[in-house]
């Protein structure tokens, strides 16, 4: 397994080609639901929250590493756990963008391409149940990263983006640093979102798999 400075300084971005040659031998972990609770708030649109129960273990991990560096920030959840059929809707409607806007590529090609956007379903974190989106609240107001959560239009969703400027990295960083520290893995397409045991954690921690399958929404 790689070490946690070693995540931190990962600047990969995997494609789903990769992404589909890991195995998965998934825990059994359940899904629980999430509520919000010290050093944890949700923010919209997430009226209510699923995760893995180890994935829950390590956001309460995050906060405390957070709350080390900062004692008044507040980590913010923005989405958790979300359908294999909404994860396909996303999919597909990436995919046509790109297909309109490339119409003569290969169907790999342009399945790379929306992957970048709306991750191919087989291989996406949120429906394993351990891919969260975050952010951070100081005093309840939202640190300045560069771009409001969901902004695919701006190029400065990509976590390393140039552009940002010193507090907007710091806050990245801050951000990275906590999610990190608690076992999680960057994705450097999207500079809110992280995951635990999916295939994306197993690439950039080094693990022979992963460890959460797409499971299905819970009663």
């Amino acid at each position: 397994m790689h070490t946690p400075d070693h995540v931190l300084h990962d600047r990969r971005i995997f494609t789903a080609a990769a992404m589909r040659a890991v195995p998965v031998r998934d825990s059994g972990e359940p899904l629980v639901r999430v509520a919000p609770e010290p050093g944890l708030v949700f923010g919209p649109p997430l009226p209510y929250a699923w995760l893995r129960q180890g994935t829950l273990a390590r956001l309460r991990q995050a906060v405390r590493a957070l709350r080390a560096e900062d004692p008044i920030a507040t980590l913010q959840l923005l989405y958790a756990y979300r359908s294999l059929a909404a994860q396909r809707e996303g999919f597909a409607a990436s995919r046509a963008r790109a297909e309109a806007a490339h119409p003569d590529w290969s169907p790999e090609a342009l399945d790379e391409e929306a992957h970048l956007f709306a991750a191919l379903p087989e291989v996406a974190g949120h429906p394993t149940g351990g891919a969260v989106d975050v952010t951070i609240l100081r005093a309840g107001v939202a640190l300045d990263m560069g771009t409001f959560y969901g902004d695919w239009a701006s190029p400065l969703i990509f976590t390393f983006a140039e552009g940002l400027t010193p507090e907007q990295a710091a806050n990245r960083a801050l951000l990275r640093r906590a999610m990190v520290a608690a076992g999680f893995a960057p994705f450097n397409g999207e500079w809110w979102h992280f995951s635990h045991g999916d295939r994306e954690w197993a690439l950039v921690w080094g693990a022979e798999a992963a460890l959460y399958t797409q499971v299905g929404e819970p009663e």
